[in-house]
């Protein structure tokens, strides 16, 4: 499993350090409303350490194409401690068939996570944010649902989302995978929080590598 770490120095602090943006505190087994004053692009959050742009087809029980489209998935340190927020921006495409009213992200068991939309300034007025967020009892996936009968609806084909945001208390990063969601399901890679070794184990790791090491000198 590859990582990578922020702030080392973060390790030793708790909590999620406050942003400037509007976020609503999301815990287990829980569900809140969103804020819609986030960050519309990641650099008005912080220092963007990752991105990706990835491709997603969604397909029914029948394996009928329903959907196809991207998203794009940004990591950010957006305090001076090396914590990091998750943000995905979702597209689908106007040829697609069906709407995407919902996406998950999961392994964020064991971190603290607020949440928002990003604000539109950047992005045309009718850009739809999504409507509430879901986290799972066990703490591990967060949903965002964008639905019918709300203002903004429900990411139509032919448009986007406007950014939905995930600040956690994590200082390191690994691969993920995020679904989106309508009628049928799509998967593809994006980046999700890992946990950092505890000093106990970053020593074993340490004299692990100084024995391997010796062995092949003495080689």
């Amino acid at each position: 499993m590859k990582f990578a770490f922020k702030g080392a120095v973060a390790t030793a602090m708790f909590g999620v350090a406050a942003s400037s943006f509007g976020w609503s505190v999301l815990t287990p087994g829980n569900f809140t409303l969103l804020d819609n004053s986030g960050p519309a692009f990641p650099v008005n959050l912080g220092t963007v350490v990752a991105d990706k742009i990835t491709n997603i087809t969604g397909t029914d029980n029948t394996n009928t194409v329903i959907f196809t489209g991207f998203v794009e998935s940004t990591v950010v340190e957006y305090d001076g401690f090396g914590h990091l927020a998750f943000g995905f921006y979702m597209h689908n495409d106007a040829t697609s068939r069906d709407p995407i009213e919902r996406i998950t992200v999961k392994d964020f068991a064991g971190f603290s996570t607020t949440v928002a939309n990003g604000d539109n300034t950047f992005t045309d007025p009718g850009t739809p944010h999504a409507y509430y967020a879901t986290r799972t009892a066990d703490g591990t996936s967060l949903g965002f649902n964008w639905v019918v009968g709300n203002a903004d609806g429900e990411i139509f084909p032919g448009t986007e989302g406007c950014y939905v945001w995930i600040e956690t208390d994590a200082v390191a990063f690994k691969d993920g995978e995020l679904a989106a969601i309508d009628g049928g399901v799509g998967t593809t890679d994006t980046y999700a929080p890992a946990a950092v070794p505890e000093p106990a184990t970053m020593a074993v790791l340490g004299i692990a590598a100084a024995a391997i090491m010796r062995r092949r000198r003495s080689k």
